[in-house]
């Protein structure tokens, strides 16, 4: 095979899946991303932008199949996580089947993709264990306290910079003061970033509400992702309460880290981080 005399050859590059894709089947949408060594997607459902699941893992591509791996393929696959069966449609694109039947079809966007196999700043379940990742070693966690590049270290006066004056603005018992600043959004109402704060030091940040169109994220979490993901970035919670007088809603405690998130109808409503 020539592949250089074909409109779209996968193989081009020593067999691998390199490039970003978008993808659609069963109900969901995915965007799949992959370099020389990694596999990343994010699935979504069909028409909102909540995430259902990530997939990220080594893989190879050997004939028709799609191995995805725990390790660096190094000439043969070991204990494979899953495998696709991989077809050729047209021109670019790609369509990846499960064991179980699932049939996903993917349109290539762009021909390069770098995936990090770490999320640097970000937690992450690895081996059963949650734990940040920290480029800074200030403190052992507080690099991943944060809200997309709003973190637990940044000033009161960083905030009212960028959003101005608060919407509302209340003292609390202990003295602290809370400011809630409306976030921009296409949804019906106006989701909030509330902070706490003593003098100029930040105690608490809490993201609540429908999906913001700002892209503030904690450790790759929005608002409005579905709970499954959720587990999949930071693992099964600590512990789990009902919401009183709410039904389909608990309140997720990621303890000993000061992590909260609302599950309302399996969907985040509620983020928040604090000190210790």
């Amino acid at each position: 095979m020539v592949c250089a005399l074909l409109p779209f050859c996968l193989w081009a590059q020593d067999t691998q899946l390199v490039g970003v894709w978008d993808g659609t089947g069963k109900g969901e949408r995915a965007t799949l991303q992959a370099d020389g060594n990694l596999f990343f997607a994010e699935f979504y459902k069909i028409g909102t932008q909540s995430r259902t699941r990530v997939l990220q893992h080594y893989y190879a591509v050997i004939g028709e199949k799609v191995f995805l791996l725990t390790q660096p393929f190094k000439g043969e696959v070991v204990n494979p996580v899953a495998t696709f069966g991989l077809a050729v449609e047209g021109s670019g694109r790609i369509v990846l089947t499960g064991k179980d039947g699932y049939r996903f079809t993917f349109d290539k966007k762009k021909d390069k993709a770098y995936i990090s196999p770490y999320r640097l700043d970000e937690f992450s379940f690895e081996g059963g264990v949650l734990g940040c990742l920290a480029t800074s070693t200030s403190h052992h966690f507080y690099p991943c306290m944060k809200f997309g590049d709003i973190s637990l270290e940044a000033l009161v006066e960083e905030i009212d910079a960028r959003y101005g004056s608060p919407h509302n603005s209340y003292r609390n018992q202990d003295g602290s003061q809370t400011n809630m600043y409306l976030l921009p959004t296409n949804e019906s109402e106006f989701p909030y970033l509330a902070v706490t704060f003593k003098g100029s030091q930040i105690l608490s940040l809490q993201l609540s509400g429908q999906t913001t169109t700002e892209k503030l994220h904690f450790s790759s979490i929005i608002l409005g992702d579905y709970s499954t993901y959720v587990t999949q970035i930071l693992g099964p919670p600590t512990d789990k309460t009902d919401i009183t007088g709410e039904d389909d809603a608990e309140l997720w405690n990621y303890a000993p880290y000061p992590i909260l998130i609302e599950i309302r109808g399996e969907r985040v409503s509620s983020i928040k981080l604090s000190r210790e």
